[in-house]
């Protein structure tokens, strides 16, 4: 015989999951992350809002989240450290020609399904 499975419920964290990724997200283990902006999974969406229902209800890794700043460019799919607070000054190598660089909340570019530059954070 074959079981059913109750569909993902993104609102409920603690839902029986059919996709591991959907789990491990929902569970705060795991990130969202897409290589690149145009080879995202088929749930890219879904797994960008499971993410942000663990970092509201403080599950997993998002238990000792603190909020804080990042600088973006417009087309970069990495967030990147601040030299010093609320500042676009940064010593990674992958923003030296970058000549537009904005400052964002670091929870809004996991929003955005961005994730944190292997050279800043790694």
């Amino acid at each position: 015989g074959t079981t059913k499975r109750r569909s993902p419920d993104s609102n409920n964290i603690n839902s029986q999951w059919l996709c591991i990724n959907e789990g491990l997200v929902a569970s705060g283990l795991a990130h969202t992350y897409s290589p690149s902006k145009s080879k995202k999974v088929h749930n890219h969406d879904k797994m960008l809002g499971l993410q942000k229902a663990a970092r509201t209800h403080k599950v997993g890794q998002w238990k000792s989240f603190k909020e804080y700043h990042a600088i973006v460019t417009p087309t970069g799919g990495a967030f990147h450290k601040c030299k010093h607070e609320k500042s676009t000054v940064s010593d990674c190598k992958h923003l030296a020609r970058s000549k537009i660089l904005n400052l964002i909340l670091v929870s809004e570019a996991y929003d955005r399904g961005m994730h944190p530059c292997r050279k800043c954070f790694g």
